[in-house]
């Protein structure tokens, strides 16, 4: 019962990781534009390596360690007027 409920927190917690992270990635690189198709793959590919990005970053994120920005705003090709 309790390994249940441990892998359903689990599998919820990384299931809203990854909308965050599709949804910063939508956001910052694609203005909010991403097509339909790409962002459901995005979603399982942060779904699949999300967990992996946390063990990586978080120890390192813990000591210190700044790690360059993954979610940097594309370049304005033209000025705002």
């Amino acid at each position: 019962m309790v390994l249940g409920i441990a892998i359903t927190a689990y599998n919820l917690f990384v299931i809203g990781y990854a909308g965050i992270l599709t949804g910063k990635i939508n956001a910052y690189r694609w203005r909010g534009t991403m097509p339909g198709p790409l962002l459901l793959l995005t979603w399982i590919g942060m779904f699949l390596t999300g967990p992996l990005l946390l063990i990586v970053a978080l120890p390192l994120r813990l000591l210190g360690i700044r790690m360059f920005p993954v979610f940097t705003p594309l370049p304005r090709s033209r000025p705002l007027a």
